[in-house]
C-alpha cells in the first residue's frame, strides 16, 4: 500500500520498522534463504534481508516495489526501488532549525502533506517535459522533492544521504544459443517465470487485456497454465477483457475468439458500437505510427468493469509488438527461404505511399547480410561478435517463429486443432 513519513535526525523509532509498496517475485526464493515460515509477508522478507545484509539488501530483492526502512538502533534509513522504476519513490532533504529530516512518500499527493511543504513548480522539470525532452530522473513536479531514481537506494545516516546505483542492465551479453530450438526454449522458460512471478502470491482474480494479437494471447495462456499447475481450481481465478471493434483494421475479433475458445478462464467483451467516432480516425487504430488495440482506447470501461468484479490485478500485453515485429520477420523469412512470408511482412511495416523495395531492403536483405557477415566474423575470430553486431532476428524473430511453431504443436497435441492457425496473421497475408 502507499506511505509516507517523516524522520528527524534527532528523534529516530524505536526498533526497525519497514514500510513497502509492491512485492518481490522471488519471495520463495527468500523465505527458503531466511528459514521464515511459508506464509511470512514481504514486509517481513524485507526485514530479515536489511538484518542480514544490511543496506546491501537491495541486491538480492527482485520485483516491483518501493520501500523505506527505518532502523532505529544504527539510526538509519534506507529507501529503495525497484531495477525498473515501475513503484515510484518521493523524498525530501532538509535542515530546520538546524535539524536535518527526511521525509518520503510514494505519491506526490501525499507528499504535499509533509510539514512545511512548499509547493513551487520546478519549471526546468515542467520545461523539459513540454519539449519531450528526457530528463534527469530526480526532478519532480515541484522544487525540494526528488524522485528516487530506479535501480537506485539512498542510505541516510548521521543527517547525510548517499545515494547509489545498485544495479545496471547486462546490455554487454550476447545470447548465443546453439539453433532455434533453444533460443525457443530460453524464451519460454523466461515468459513463464515472468508471467509466473506476477502471480506469486495471488489473492484474488486477475484479468488480462486480451486482444486478437501474439502478445497477450501468449500472456493469458501462461497465466493459466501457471494458475492450473498449483491447483486446477486456481484457474477459474483468471479473467479476460476485450475490447470489439467490428469495423475495419481495428478488427480484431476473430483473432479473440480463437483464443478464448476452449479456455478456463472467463472471457468478457465490450462491443463497440460502429457509429463511435473513434473508428472515424484515418487508418482505424493507428495513431502517430503506433498500432493502438481497441481496449487501448476503451479502457477505462473495461478497467470498470474489472472494478466491479473486485479485479485489483491487470497484465496488459502492450508494448509486446517491440519484440514480436513483422519487421524482425521479413530477414527471418528470408533466411529460411520464405519469400512469401517475407514479402508479407514487408506489406505489414509499409505505410501508402512506402517505396516497398526500400522497406524489403531495409528490413529484409540488410539484416540478412549483417547476419551472414556476423557469422563470418564469429567464424574467423572463433568467438561471438560484440552484441553491437548481433542482428536481431536471430535472437527475437528466431525465438518468435520458433514460438508460433512451439504453440502449434502444443495445441495440437491437446487436440485443440481449430487454433492452430491462431496466430498465422502475423506471418501470412492474405
Amino acid at each position: 500500500m502507499n506511505f509516507s513519513g517523516l524522520v528527524h535526525e534527532d528523534r529516530f523509532p524505536e526498533g526497525l520498522r519497514v514500510h513497502l509498496l509492491g512485492l518481490f517475485t522471488n519471495a520463495d526464493e527468500l523465505r527458503r534463504r531466511y528459514g521464515t515460515r511459508d506464509s511470512a509477508t514481504h514486509e517481513e522478507l524485507l526485514a530479515a534481508s536489511y538484518r542480514a545484509r544490511g543496506s546491501a539488501c537491495v541486491d538480492e530483492l527482485e520485483g516491483e516495489y518501493a520501500f523505506v526502512v527505518i532502523d532505529g538502533r544504527e539510526r538509519i534509513v534506507l529507501c529503495g526501488r525497484d531495477r525498473l522504476g515501475l513503484k515510484p519513490l518521493y523524498y525530501r532533504l532538509r535542515t530546520q532549525n538546524g535539524v536535518k529530516d527526511l521525509a518520503f512518500a510514494t505519491t506526490l499527493a501525499s507528499a504535499r502533506a509533509w510539514p512545511g511543504f512548499a509547493p513551487t513548480p520546478d519549471l526546468n522539470a515542467l520545461a523539459f517535459s513540454l519539449a519531450e525532452v528526457h530528463f534527469d530522473q530526480s526532478l519532480t513536479w515541484y522544487q525540494n522533492v526528488s524522485a528516487l531514481p530506479q535501480a537506485h537506494a539512498l542510505l541516510w545516516q548521521d543527517g547525510r544521504a548517499r545515494i547509489f546505483r545498485y544495479w545496471t542492465p547486462g546490455l554487454g551479453k550476447v545470447l548465443a544459443l546453439a539453433n532455434h530450438g533453444e533460443y525457443l526454449e530460453h524464451a519460454h522458460e523466461l515468459f513463464r517465470r515472468a508471467v509466473g512471478a506476477r502471480l506469486t502470491e495471488l489473492q484474488g482474480p486477475v484479468s488480462v487485456f486480451l486482444s486478437g494479437g501474439l502478445d497477450s494471447g501468449l500472456v493469458a495462456k501462461l497465466a493459466e497454465e501457471k494458475l492450473r499447475s498449483e491447483h486446477h481450481d486456481r484457474a477459474a481465478l483468471l479473467h479476460t477483457h476485450s475490447a470489439i471493434c467490428r469495423a475495419g483494421a481495428a478488427d480484431e475479433s476473430a483473432g479473440i475468439a480463437r483464443t478464448i475458445s476452449g479456455a478456463a478462464w472467463r472471457a468478457h467483451t465490450l462491443e463497440v458500437s460502429p457509429d463511435n467516432p473513434i473508428l472515424d480516425i484515418p487508418e482505424p487504430g493507428r495513431l502517430r505510427d503506433v498500432t493502438y488495440a481497441p481496449h487501448n482506447f476503451f479502457g477505462i470501461p473495461l478497467l470498470e468493469d474489472m472494478q466491479a468484479r473486485d479485479i485489483h490485478t491487470v497484465f496488459s500485453g502492450y508494448g509486446g509488438d517491440d519484440v514480436f515485429s513483422p519487421g524482425l520477420f521479413a530477414a527471418e523469412f528470408l533466411r529460411r527461404g520464405r519469400v512469401v512470408s517475407a514479402v508479407g511482412a514487408v506489406n505489414e511495416l509499409s505505410y501508402p505511399g512506402d517505396n516497398k523495395l526500400n522497406v524489403f531492403w531495409t528490413h529484409g536483405v540488410r539484416p540478412l547480410l549483417v547476419g551472414l557477415r556476423n557469422r563470418y566474423m564469429a567464424s574467423a575470430l572463433k568467438r561471438p561478435v560484440s552484441s553491437l553486431l548481433s542482428p536481431e532476428f536471430d535472437q527475437k524473430a528466431g525465438i518468435s517463429v520458433a514460438y508460433n511453431e512451439y504453440l502449434d504443436r502444443n495445441r495440437a497435441s491437446e487436440g485443440d486443432l481449430p487454433r492452430r492457425n491462431l496466430y498465422r496473421k502475423f506471418f501470412v497475408r492474405g
